[in-house]
């Protein structure tokens, strides 16, 4: 991931990037309280992680523009889908694979932003942050196909 910020650090983006090292901090400690939190604890965990989120960032809605109701179905359909049901899935999954696997798997939706940007808005990715997602999707798949060979070799209980 630091590919995607080589020769793109400067003085005005450290607020943006800071935020950014943020989340990526803020998520490394959901992915080990999620494991760690046990099933009984997990959906508690999300919800009051959000409640934290919101808590944490109700400044931000001060001086928001008025929304009109196609905005205001646009957020709840994203809430819904994009957040609500993501966390559900994730938090099945979660428990079912090691965390640097659901870390790895979970890193492919921000690799791949540069290429929706690209596809949707024509801004050209730089040639660091394409070598990081290259870099990125390569460990994945060879975590995955490695994982796959171990359990492969495992003999079966009698």
């Amino acid at each position: 991931m630091a590919l995607f910020f080589v020769g793109k650090l400067s003085a005005g983006d450290i607020e943006g990037n800071t935020f950014a090292l943020i989340s990526g901090i803020c998520l490394t400690f959901m992915f080990l309280g999620m494991r760690k939190s046990g099933e009984e604890y997990k959906f508690s965990t999300i919800f009051w992680g959000n409640v934290f989120v919101v808590i944490a960032t109700s400044f931000s809605m001060v001086d928001l523009p008025p929304m009109s109701t196609g905005d205001l179905a646009m957020v709840g359909y994203l809430g819904i889908f994009q957040i609500g049901i993501a966390y559900v899935i994730f938090s099945y999954g979660i428990n079912k694979v090691e965390a640097i696997e659901a870390s790895l798997l979970a890193m492919i939706e921000p690799v791949l932003n540069p290429v929706w940007v690209f596809i949707g808005y024509g801004e050209q990715p730089s040639t660091w942050a394409i070598a990081g997602g290259v870099i990125i999707i390569v460990a994945i798949a060879f975590r995955t196909v490695m994982i796959e060979k171990r359990r492969r070799r495992k003999p079966l209980p009698v």
